[in-house]
């Protein structure tokens, strides 16, 4: 009589082949390894272990699984709430809040981009008080010293009309004084070039610059960002003031769209004039203030019973500065979006 073996490598269940020969009769039996309880009342229920293998390794995963994206959303909320916390304290102009660090670099990105627009607010805002204060103190001395020329002229044309035989003395006397009074205007001049910020070409790192901050509002607004063109030119603007002038454009924007919408930005260089664009996809501008809102306190909402904010008014005393204009518009008047044009002249 011969005997012969075989099975199949599995971890559970492996089918195990015999086979028997006596003379010309083979016999091949077949039966499976597989692990039952020893309880027959057990046995009758649950049948082979391999099910409540399977089902316990499902439960175990599902387990594991659940508890993987409960940790994962608990740290994306807690990087979330540094944004946000950021964010708040910018808003809110309290540049000194206590900067948030993150392991991961797209949260870390954007933490440093808002660090970065607070670095920036907080030197500009220092040196505009720095500015007012200086200036206020020059023109509290000015109109002091001025007063003496004045006098000095009023009184000598006095004599001149008293008294025809010293002509010529009050005459150099009231010449002083008004020498005196080009010196105090040449002094105010003098004060009003040291006002200017510094100006420097508008190159491609000056555009990705402003790129950037768009970047970085949009992202924290759950916006997305078209950029339609990315024109650099031989312009010289003030960046620092011109950044400031395209963020409160984009949070304009930003107020007036559905969140998930796009906003559009464009650098166009033209011949005589280097133009920015900002669109919305929001409900436009309201064509009855159309005109007005780049006055101070206007609002576009017009169901807010609060009017506040100075509207554009800062955008346009900005492009003031750097022989600028700004013109309002809804886009392809059709109401499907206002468009913001910076046009600024060569």
């Amino acid at each position: 009589m011969q005997k012969g073996e075989s099975s199949k490598d599995k971890i559970i269940g492996s089918d195990v082949f015999k086979a028997f020969k006596n003379g010309n009769k083979d016999l091949i039996i077949k039966y499976k390894i597989s692990v039952i309880p020893t309880n027959p009342n057990v046995y009758k229920i649950i049948g082979s272990f391999e099910l409540v293998f399977f089902i316990s390794m499902f439960c175990l995963w599902l387990i594991g699984f659940i508890y993987l994206i409960s940790n994962l959303t608990r740290k994306l909320r807690s990087e979330i709430r540094k944004i946000s916390k950021a964010n708040d304290n910018l808003e809110k102009l309290q540049l000194e809040f206590e900067r948030e660090h993150s392991d991961y670099i797209e949260i870390s990105g954007v933490l440093d981009s808002i660090d970065s627009m607070a670095r920036s607010l907080k030197a500009s805002l220092e040196k505009q008080w720095n500015m007012q204060t200086t200036q206020k103190e020059m023109i509290q001395s000015i109109t002091h010293d001025v007063r003496t020329p004045i006098t000095l002229i009023k009184g000598n044309i006095e004599l001149l009309i008293e008294d025809q035989e010293n002509v010529l003395e009050r005459a150099e006397d009231a010449l002083n004084g008004v020498e005196r009074l080009e010196y105090f205007l040449k002094k105010l001049n003098e004060f009003s070039d040291l006002m200017e910020a510094q100006k420097e070409i508008v190159s491609k790192e000056v555009v990705d610059y402003w790129i950037k901050i768009v970047t970085s509002i949009c992202k924290l607004k759950g916006f997305s960002l078209s950029i339609l063109s990315h024109d650099a030119s031989n312009i010289k603007l003030d960046k620092n003031s011109i950044s400031i002038a395209i963020q409160n454009l984009v949070n304009n924007a930003i107020e007036n769209s559905s969140v998930g919408s796009t906003i559009f930005i464009g650098f166009y260089d033209d011949i005589d004039n280097y133009t920015i664009v900002v669109r919305d996809q929001g409900d436009g501008f309201n064509n009855d203030i159309l005109y007005d809102l780049r006055e101070k306190y206007v609002s576009t909402k017009m169901y807010d019973d609060n009017i506040h904010g100075l509207g554009l008014s800062i955008v346009t005393k900005i492009l003031e500065t750097n022989k600028g204009q700004l013109l309002l518009n809804n886009y392809d008047n059709q109401g499907n979006g206002a468009e913001v044009k910076m046009v600024f002249k060569k």
